[in-house]
């Protein structure tokens, strides 16, 4: 037998009867317990210094206002829950100069009331030149232009030469900063992966790449980062970490319109292939004498 104890797995369950006294590890049970499942769940450990959103968040465009739904985000080590949507409006701020700003999760001041450290996120504007540092620890939600007038998600547009140009162009919300956690490290908001999974499902010629890529996203909101630039690799076109999260979703978008052309052209050879069959088949009439 080894040296390491018999009982490494435990199940620890508090008794609360009427007329007993709440005691010390009851209480640190009660604590301890959500603490370790959401670490195993999430494996924050891989994390590292890693800020991002662990959970929910999802976008929703409602009268002009983009609401952020509930979720779990992870800041400087800690979890922060949301129990209500996050509405985010058009900044009319003269403070914020420049052609973009950007809308983070920034900590504020926390507070203790009973022996419960408060400690909260707070969403704030701040314009591009005066971005907080790595050291300041905050998320980036959207980065917003100040010209187009009004807050709107981008769109797939399967009928433009490039569907996915909204979501690179600097008109709507820019989405591609938001870090989404995703196996101990960040990858992009769901919302962009729901168009990615769209376009896949509209494909009228699919290769195996694209089949491999859909059913990923039928079975989860995201996928790495590695994943991704593994698909643009393999099709392809140079990408390598590090590497900005627009760039890389540049080349992820130029990836799956190159995948589509390939096999389209398998596609035709494969009908031509065919045609030619049935032309060259002999003629097999009867003669009646």
């Amino acid at each position: 037998m080894s040296d390491l104890k018999k009982n490494v797995f435990v199940s620890k369950r508090a008794s609360f009867q009427a007329g007993s006294i709440l005691t010390q590890p009851m209480l640190q049970e009660m604590y301890d317990f959500p603490q370790r499942l959401a670490d195993f769940s999430y494996r924050l450990a891989e994390y590292g210094e890693e800020n991002c959103i662990l959970a929910g968040m999802d976008l929703e465009l409602k009268d002009g206002k983009i609401y952020f739904q509930p979720g779990i985000c992870l800041l400087g080590g800690k979890l922060y829950f949301s129990a209500e949507p996050l509405c985010i409006t058009l900044s009319d701020s003269a403070e914020l100069k420049g052609k973009f700003y950007y809308v983070i999760l920034q900590q504020k001041t926390g507070a203790e009331w009973l022996g419960v450290q408060e400690d909260a996120l707070e969403a704030i504007d701040v314009s591009e030149s005066n971005l907080p540092t790595a050291e300041d620890k905050c998320i980036k939600l959207l980065r917003v232009s100040r010209n187009y007038g009004a807050l709107v998600l981008p769109q797939l547009k399967m009928q433009a030469e490039n569907p996915f140009e909204e979501f690179t162009s600097s008109l709507p919300c820019g989405l591609l900063d938001i870090p989404y956690g995703c196996n101990g490290k960040t990858t992009y908001h769901p919302y962009i992966f729901k168009a990615v999974k769209a376009f896949l499902a509209q494909k009228k010629h699919k290769c195996m790449q694209d089949y491999a890529l859909l059913l990923q996203l039928q079975n989860s909101p995201v996928v790495s980062m590695e994943s991704v630039v593994f698909f643009i690799n393999d099709a392809g076109i140079e990408c390598d970490l590090p590497a900005s999260r627009e760039d890389i979703f540049v080349k992820f978008s130029q990836a799956l319109l190159m995948v589509r052309q390939i096999a389209a052209v398998v596609h035709d050879k494969v009908n031509e292939a065919e045609q030619s069959e049935k032309t060259s088949e002999p003629d097999m009439g009867f003669f009646v004498n």
